[in-house]
């Protein structure tokens, strides 16, 4: 009995060793449709790239439509069980990312950009979604892939990837097993996606003061008041005297990070940080330039002062409610693009940013509004945790039951 051709964990009624098979040697490779932009937009349904792109199957999908003849709806056939491989992608991770068939698509194609594997042997097709995503079939996958600009994968390399495969009914088992696993992840990000609406929601009527909340005796508190952000705000101005003096940070559009977090590989700028910005933690920034008139305020919640760009002003709010202010600026987030100038590249000033007039509650109404959403942001950010977690599990079993 070889051992080294049974999984770490598995179910107990299974002992027999797997099967080691090529994938040419129980299956045909098909490369897809290639047709020029003025086929696009009208004819029969399409598999494209971004319907590959982090799914693992396709069901009912919403297809662009492009136009195929019946010779080509005769040879790009869709069935049933028909897995696609990416032929072709800039990320090395994102080449031979695959999803199956869950059904024949009638009068449906598939684009070029893609390698069709029908298996002329039977393989549970649950247990397709999986197997072609252990990491020891990615790492084999990629290292059979070439590179240029983009990292591409071939029928004749395909063909040559080994595959490790147990009996039918063990397929069956674990593929039971980890649909499962997926079914929470996908209740989960349903969940996740509905906290976040209910907190877009509760900001709108909040900020637009159809909801308010009331002192701790029970009284209204006073009508919001028209301030420009000059009278409510500080400029922080310490700047660094010495390179390196605090770690570099980033303001971007998912909140301000280590810039050598935000960069690839630990990148950071190699340019003198002498003279950035000092931002302490609990302290406000925003990038001033924008491509696109959107512009991010973000808090230092990092637990540590950092330095930033010149390009970055610091600043707080006098009465200490940071947090209010930046669910502030999330609901008023089309209005800072207006004060900007430019053209291609837009720059909203510090001074010009200062001159827009917003409403502000009273300080006390500020902080319950802030406290409020805040542990709603709590409860977004431990289903995001579970959702991490329990894909880490996935994880995990893709790597113990599978050999």
């Amino acid at each position: 009995m070889n051992n080294s051709l049974k999984p770490y964990l598995r179910f107990k009624e299974f002992d027999d060793s797997w099967r080691e098979i090529q994938l040419g040697d129980i299956g045909s490779f098909k490369n897809g449709l290639n047709k020029g932009a003025e086929d696009f937009g009208f004819g029969v349904p399409f598999i494209n790239l971004l319907d590959v792109f982090g799914k693992t199957e396709i069901d009912n999908p919403e297809l662009k439509l492009v136009n195929a003849s019946l010779r080509d709806i005769a040879t790009y056939t869709v069935k049933k069980g028909d897995v696609f491989f990416i032929r072709s992608s800039v990320k090395r991770s994102g080449v031979g990312e695959t999803v199956v068939a869950r059904r024949d698509l009638e009068n449906t194609v598939y684009s070029g950009f893609l390698i069709r594997y029908r298996a002329t042997e039977q393989l549970n097709n649950n247990f397709k979604k999986y197997c072609f995503w252990t990491e020891g079939f990615r790492l084999l996958l990629v290292r059979f892939s070439t590179s240029s600009a983009n990292t591409n994968i071939n029928q004749e390399s395909l063909s040559q990837l080994k595959l490790f495969i147990p009996k039918v009914d063990e397929q069956q088992k674990i593929a039971d097993f980890l649909t499962v696993v997926d079914s929470k992840i996908c209740q989960l990000t349903e969940k996740h996606r509905l906290l976040k609406e209910y907190k877009k929601g509760v900001m709108q009527q909040l900020f637009s003061q159809k909801i308010r909340f009331k002192d701790d005796d029970g009284n209204v508190f006073l009508d919001w008041e028209e301030k420009p952000l000059s009278k409510v705000l500080t400029e922080y101005r310490s700047k660094t005297t010495l390179e390196n003096e605090h770690d570099v940070l980033t303001s971007s559009r998912n909140g301000l990070m280590m810039q050598s977090d935000y960069y690839s590989e630990g990148r950071i700028t190699e340019r003198s940080n002498v003279g950035f910005h000092v931002i302490p933690h609990g302290y406000l920034t925003y990038r001033s330039r924008s491509d696109d008139r959107m512009f991010f305020f973000n808090l230092n919640e990092l637990g540590k002062t950092g330095i930033i760009s010149h390009y970055y002003p610091v600043f707080s709010m006098n009465n200490g409610q940071n947090h209010f202010f930046v669910e502030l600026t999330r609901y008023h987030s089309k209005i800072f693009g207006k004060y900007a100038v430019g053209t291609s590249q837009v720059v909203l000033s510090y001074n010009a940013f200062c001159a827009i007039i917003l409403k502000f509650p009273c300080t006390q109404e500020q902080q319950k509004i802030a406290q409020f959403l805040q542990s709603i942001d709590k409860k977004v950010d431990a289903v995001a945790l579970q959702i991490e977690q329990t894909k880490l599990f996935k994880k995990g079993l893709l790597q113990q039951m599978f050999v």
